[in-house]
């Protein structure tokens, strides 16, 4: 379950600009659900509790270019994901 403020956060960074065309934090939150456990872990540090990459690759034990690399993951997993969702809501 998100906290109020990983809410804003979500729905502030993924917004479209019609406002029938929001993203629907619930389809977010199953997508998040559904990442791989890297990708995850390193989004949910970064994007919603807001630490840096050499934070997160201190916290890890990985390289801070991996934790940067599975962010980038993540996000491309993230938005493939929701265009799929939208694309078949849409047909």
């Amino acid at each position: 379950m998100f906290f109020q403020e990983e809410e804003e956060i979500l729905s502030l960074n993924l917004r479209r600009e019609d406002s029938h065309d929001l993203l629907d934090l619930e389809e977010v939150h199953q997508v998040l659900e559904q990442m791989p456990k890297g990708y995850r872990t390193v989004f949910n540090l970064f994007a919603i509790e807001g630490y840096s990459h050499r934070e997160i690759a201190e916290m890890l034990q990985i390289n801070e270019n991996t934790s940067k690399s599975q962010l980038s993951k993540a996000r491309n997993y993230m938005i493939q994901k929701l265009k799929k969702k939208n694309s078949h809501a849409l047909s």
